[in-house]
């Protein structure tokens, strides 16, 4: 029984002490960061940060490092120097609160959605309503305002090697972005002078409405909606 308790207080000790460590730690790095090298500005989901950007092995990928204590999710959009990164990672709990990093990766394209659409009846050439196949009205919608969201877009699939990719067959892509909830499947939109539609959404990395979302699209011909 003795043997347990003394167990219990040396773990006790022990994670008082690397609380005291990280919490001075933190303090140290708070009183310097901004005079650190490499220190830049960023905006982070439209907020303002300051952060050190670190170059990775490939010429796409960086770590942002913040200053203690930050929150980011995953999926969250980073501009730094007029280029947009999307959020793949992000070590911000327990020893990495002194140093909370960010995976990012850099956006090659943008998705476009079109924000406060007005919904109205589709009619013929004599002003007739168009019916669909079960006789209910047709609508379309019209007006509103497109705002870009960026997206990673790739034409390959990486498999458990990333050295590795599998090439998606001829007008498929994906589209990886920041979750939102007013993208669905079979959604059309308009991108590389071509028409798509998505097949699909994993949703397997968004977590609380929060995350990343990747959608398997097809180069379709059908009007963009």
């Amino acid at each position: 029984m003795f043997k347990d308790y003394l167990g219990k207080y040396q773990t006790l000790l022990k994670a008082n002490a690397t609380d005291g460590i990280i919490t001075s730690s933190k303090e140290l790095v708070l009183d310097n960061f901004e005079q650190t090298l490499f220190v830049e500005d960023v905006i982070v989901d439209g907020v303002s940060q300051k952060a050190i950007v670190k170059q990775e092995k490939k010429s796409e990928d960086k770590k942002l490092i913040f200053k203690p204590d930050t929150k980011l999710n995953k999926g969250s959009v980073v501009e730094w120097e007029k280029l947009f990164y999307l959020v793949t990672d992000f070590l911000g709990e327990g020893i990495n609160e002194i140093y909370p990093t960010a995976t990012v990766k850099l956006c090659n394209s943008s998705y476009p959605i079109k924000q406060n659409k007005t919904r109205v009846l589709k009619t013929d050439a004599q002003g007739k309503p168009e019916l669909n196949k079960f006789g209910d009205p047709v609508y379309i919608y019209t007006n509103g305002q497109i705002i870009n969201i960026p997206c990673i877009v790739q034409s390959t699939f990486p498999l458990v090697d990333e050295n590795k990719q599998l090439p998606l067959p001829q007008g498929s892509l994906t589209v990886t972005m920041q979750y939102r909830e007013d993208i669905k499947t079979n959604d059309t939109f308009p991108m590389y002078n071509n028409t798509y539609k998505i097949r699909n959404i994993d949703y397997t990395k968004v977590i609380n409405y929060k995350g990343i979302m990747t959608l398997s699209v097809e180069q379709v011909t059908s009007e963009v909606k």
